[in-house]
């Protein structure tokens, strides 16, 4: 039974990690837990295949806090599931699915 659930955390670590590396731009990047790492800032697009960033609500000062992804018209490659992650790893709040959804940040 311990062997059996050790290796289901195994598989599951392993395909979380195989997902969090899937850049939606098509190229591979590291997903870092750092709380410091600036999901909010302005991200160049690249392609017409890419996913888009809109930021949704900002503070007075033009922070965003709220900033919400959709998967491009390239499928898979180029879905929110690496930037959910890496919001979530961040300490922020994610709400959707890989498809799109809003990266919330968490103050």
């Amino acid at each position: 039974m311990v062997a059996s659930t050790i290796r289901a955390c195994a598989v599951t670590c392993a395909l979380l990690m195989t997902l969090a590396g899937c850049a939606g731009d098509g190229k591979q990047t590291s997903i870092s837990p750092d709380p410091n790492i600036d999901l909010f800032s302005e991200q160049p697009q690249s392609g017409s295949s890419a996913r888009t960033f809109t930021c949704t609500s900002k503070n007075p000062d033009g922070t965003c806090n709220v900033k919400e992804c959709k998967q491009g018209p390239g499928g898979a490659t180029f879905d929110c599931a690496s930037y959910a992650s890496a919001c979530v790893n961040a300490g922020h709040h994610w709400n959707g699915t890989k498809e799109g959804g809003k990266c919330t940040r968490v103050l």
